[in-house]
């Protein structure tokens, strides 16, 4: 019950109002976000080199300007000399004609390399221009997932109401803390209870209950048998030849059997052994019978054994701690009690461990044995309050022991009448009433007698 209330507790105490899967998923996506910011933020630091100076003027251009004037040159030159030469009235000889003819080759080739320079430049200069907008174009892309990562950052961060990433990641380590010890106790509740429901827990706790008072009233219906300090021992030993008796009847009924088997002449032997059997029959029966019963009872009485020395151990532990922090000062604190052999340790705060009280000095073992017979009576009186005699407990134990165990017995004395009996003076002054016996005073005056020779 106490497990399943705390898990109820943690179920309404979360670190974060979303699901761990949730707030896992959105943590993550703001680690990433943050890994990208950063990337775009050292991308962007620095300037985009562009540059816009003026170009050159192109190669191509004198080409240009000189190949036109060469070519027509060239070609008037040629056709005065075909002219002339056609005509008869130049007679200059085939030299002109090729020169003109050379002059406008040679134009028409600056011509076509500057129309080739021309096309080269072009594309240059469409290239830069391309190269210069892709960088531009990249650094408005790059700004632009900059501003989106910031704004989804953002929108992330208001859906868990929190400021930054180390706040959100501190919430997730607190949510997925809080989800394992909801985990570890569900864990710890099915080692419990099983697969059983919360709500179906106070039904096992009362039926629980009910069977203990149940087990306690019918160990009380045993009556003195289970009562008895040697009720154990007795009925083992009786179980035991109980055994012994219905062995030995097996033994006879199987030797009885080989004799009849053995002998099928004299019917009156057969007889006798055969009405010998049936009394056997009839007493191993009778002895099975008791036999069961026994080992029933037995088995009982050893249940509730155990379930009593569980108890009383326990209720010692629990009161047997004021008690001996009393007696001890406050030095010994911690008290755990054997469940079978009621052996008694002790924390000792010297080792940090568990030691015996046999181990203890003689003075310490009888208080905490002190403690454990107040105990043992607060458990056998319950609500009864018979008085309680004590035969010099304190014997041993110094003056200062001694002081801070009739203290105790002071506070005792508020629930139970106690009578100290004391060949000792110094409990005089924290009786409440002391009463002193007189001594025997009387004398064997009679005369000695001889030994008998």
């Amino acid at each position: 019950m106490e497990v399943s209330d705390e898990i109820t507790q943690l179920g309404t105490t979360h670190p974060s109002p979303n699901a761990l899967p949730v707030l896992r998923q959105v943590v993550d996506r703001l680690r990433v976000a943050d890994v990208r910011l950063r990337e775009l933020r050292a991308m962007l630091s620095g300037e985009v080199d562009v540059q816009f100076e003026m170009a050159p003027e192109p190669a191509w251009q004198p080409l240009s300007r000189w190949s036109i004037p060469l070519v027509i040159v060239g070609l008037i030159i040629a056709g005065v000399a075909f002219a002339g030469q056609a005509t008869g009235a130049l007679s200059l000889g085939p030299i002109p004609l090729v020169v003109g003819l050379l002059i406008a080759g040679i134009g028409l080739i600056l011509a076509i390399a500057a129309i080739l320079m021309r096309r080269g430049s072009k594309m240059d200069t469409q290239l830069r221009d391309v190269e210069i907008d892709r960088r531009l174009r990249g650094r408005s892309d790059l700004e632009e997932e900059l501003l989106m990562l910031e704004a989804d950052t953002k929108r992330q961060l208001e859906s868990l109401g929190l400021d930054d990433l180390p706040a959100a990641e501190a919430v997730l380590a607190a949510e997925e803390a809080h989800v394992q010890s909801i985990d570890r106790l569900s864990a710890q509740l099915d080692g419990l209870v099983g697969k059983e429901p919360p709500e179906a827990l106070p039904r096992l706790r009362d039926a629980a209950a009910l069977e203990i008072e149940q087990k306690t009233s019918a160990l009380e219906a045993l009556g003195p048998v289970a009562k008895e300090p040697r009720a154990r021992e007795r009925l083992e030993v009786e179980v035991k030849g109980q055994e012994d008796a219905l062995e030995s009847a097996r033994d006879d009924e199987a030797n009885a059997r080989a004799r009849v088997e053995g002998n099928a002449v004299d019917a009156e032997q057969v007889a006798g052994q055969a009405e010998r059997l049936a009394a056997w029959r009839e007493q191993m029966t009778v002895l099975e019978r008791r036999l069961r019963v026994y080992t029933a009872t037995l088995q009982a009485i050893d249940d509730a054994e155990r379930a009593t020395m569980k108890t009383v151990t326990r209720y010692l532990e629990k009161h047997m701690v004021g008690d001996l922090s009393t007696v001890t000062e406050g030095r010994y604190r911690r008290v755990q009690v054997d469940d079978r052999t009621l052996d008694i340790e002790v924390m000792a705060p010297e080792k940090g461990d568990w030691v015996k009280v046999a181990a203890l000095s003689q003075g310490t073992l009888d208080l905490v044995y002190l403690t454990a017979r107040l105990g043992l009576v607060r458990l056998v009186t319950g609500d009864r309050r018979p008085p309680l005699l004590m035969d010099d407990p304190f014997v041993t134990l110094d003056d200062d022991r001694a002081h801070r165990a009739l203290t105790l017995l002071k506070s005792v004395a508020t629930d139970f009448q106690i009578i100290y009996l004391t060949t000792s003076d110094r409990y005089d002054t924290a009786a409440d009433a002391v009463v002193e016996l007189p001594g025997p005073t009387a004398k064997d005056d009679a005369a000695p007698t001889e030994p008998n020779s």
